[in-house]
């Protein structure tokens, strides 16, 4: 289409984020909990920071180090990040869950 890749990256990823979010507190987590949107948003944002930071780390581990293809590194990336984002999703920043589900 055109369009620099890392541009593409630095500006579909947060909208992506913000919209994760709102989905994710409404239909995934169904978060109704004591805290607002701010620190919420906040624990969020976090793990989605360290997700990626994991990300990097992965590749620069499995493609630059042991020499993988790239394209299979990522594509384990994706079943490792789905997993460790949806803990921290569930235990960290939509931790009430189970207490909402319960009452």
């Amino acid at each position: 289409m055109g369009v620099e890749p890392n541009l593409t990256v630095v500006v579909c990823y947060p909208i992506a984020t913000v919209v994760g979010f709102i989905a994710h507190k409404k239909v995934s987590f169904q978060y109704n909990g004591g805290q607002t949107n701010v620190p919420l948003l906040s624990k969020y944002i976090f793990s989605y920071a360290v997700g990626y930071i994991l990300n990097l780390l992965l590749l620069e581990i499995g493609h630059y180090q042991l020499g993988y293809a790239h394209e299979l590194v990522q594509g384990c990336c994706v079943f490792i990040l789905a997993a460790f984002l949806f803990v921290m999703q569930k235990f960290f920043v939509f931790r009430d869950f189970e207490n909402q589900v319960s009452n």
